[in-house]
């Protein structure tokens, strides 16, 4: 997209081609590695949330890796001082990734996991359901068979207990 509206010419004149390169550099050269990083999680954390309006990490000047790789090769491509493909690397792909990855499913996925999977004691992914084994260890899988029956035993206990009255085992 930089290329094509750099070729374009649509920041060939001010005051868009001063814009473009005052943004690229606020970004890249005049943060420090921690600050992108933590403005990457703030980003993901509301991008993945959704808990406000996309555009509300770029009112707050948040950092996300995707939407640097339009702001900063533009501002490359219009020859911004002291902005290097190196320094893009450095400083707005990797940190900006990892915030993202850590806002994003760390934060957001950690607190849904949280919210509405902790404390069950079966879970269905993809159709197949997968058991706690004890106190703090993963899951076990199951057949088909077995979930179709433990989903006929919710249906019809009282409990609301997935695995049912015959504790998840094979219907007798």
């Amino acid at each position: 997209m930089a290329v094509i509206l750099g070729y374009g010419g649509v920041f060939d004149r001010s005051p868009y081609r001063d814009q473009a390169i005052s943004n690229a550099k606020q970004k890249q050269v005049d943060l420090h590695f921690h600050q992108i990083f933590l403005r990457a999680i703030g980003c993901n954390w509301l991008v993945v949330g959704m808990w406000w309006p996309v555009f509300a990490f770029v009112a707050l000047g948040l950092e996300h890796v995707v939407a640097n790789m339009f702001f900063i090769p533009i501002g490359l491509f219009l020859g911004a001082p002291e902005l290097t493909v190196g320094l893009y690397i450095w400083k707005g792909i990797i940190p900006t990734a990892l915030g993202n990855i850590l806002g994003g499913a760390g934060f957001c996925g950690g607190f849904y996991y949280w919210l509405y999977i902790f404390d069950e004691p079966n879970i269905c992914v993809d159709g197949t359901y997968h058991q706690r084994l004890e106190e703090g260890t993963l899951f076990e899988s199951r057949s088909p068979t077995v979930a179709a029956k433990a989903v006929g035993d919710r249906d019809n206990s009282s409990s609301g207990d997935l695995a049912g009255a015959n504790g998840g085992t094979k219907p007798e």
